[in-house]
């Protein structure tokens, strides 16, 4: 059980984005995953009109932002966010993924590696239909993650997304001014925003091919 004695390792240059609306067995995964990584970035959680506001005091670098809005829209959520980043780079991924314990350790070095580099990530998917399978609970995110791992490999093999991770300094994402609130709902905006990237000279580069 991770408690708020814990002595987090904490990456004080890089701030991670979550979103979330009533999602909570998938931010109990989240969020139980980032608390075990070898170094743990402050994360800014926007509570994107949940039915019950999340609270999440047993993780003190979490800060949760509230937003009433009925109607769901990832793009301003993302953005809101963004206005609360103090940190050098940003990461902008989602809730629904678990993160392996060395992820954020191996993302700072990424991104600080050089300049100009836009890092992103494919993830294993396990679709919401099999989610009473998964074969261990959140608490056991930081002892079997590679259980979980094996399980996403067992319904495919199939690398995909292209929102599971943005992250690039926040000077950039300030400049270009954050997510395009054109887009309703959510889907297409994290593409445009890889699109602008590439654009505006950033290299891409795939975390997961590291």
């Amino acid at each position: 059980m991770i408690k708020t004695s814990v002595e987090f390792r904490n990456i004080s240059d890089l701030t991670v984005i979550l979103i979330a609306k009533n999602r909570d067995t998938n931010l109990q995964y989240c969020l139980k995953s980032i608390a075990c990584n070898t170094q743990v970035p402050p994360v800014i959680l926007v509570d994107y009109g949940s039915d019950k506001p999340i609270s999440v005091p047993e993780y003190p670098f979490v800060k949760v932002i509230r937003v009433n809005n009925k109607e769901f829209h990832k793009a301003h959520a993302c953005n809101v966010g963004l206005r609360n980043v103090k940190t050098k780079y940003t990461c902008f991924t989602d809730v629904d993924e678990v993160f392996s314990p060395n992820f954020f350790e191996k993302l700072y070095k990424s991104v600080s590696s050089a300049p100009n580099l836009y890092i992103k990530c494919c993830t294993y998917g396990i679709h919401r239909t099999q989610m009473d399978k998964i074969p261990i609970t959140p608490d056991e995110v930081s002892t079997n993650y590679d259980a979980l791992l094996s399980f996403a490999l067992s319904l495919s093999t199939h690398l995909f997304g292209d929102g599971c991770c943005h992250c690039t300094t926040t000077e950039w994402f300030v400049t270009h001014r954050g997510f395009d609130e054109g887009f309703n709902g959510w889907g297409f905006e994290d593409s445009f925003m890889s699109g602008l990237a590439i654009s505006t000279g950033l290299k891409t580069a795939w975390l997961h091919n590291q």
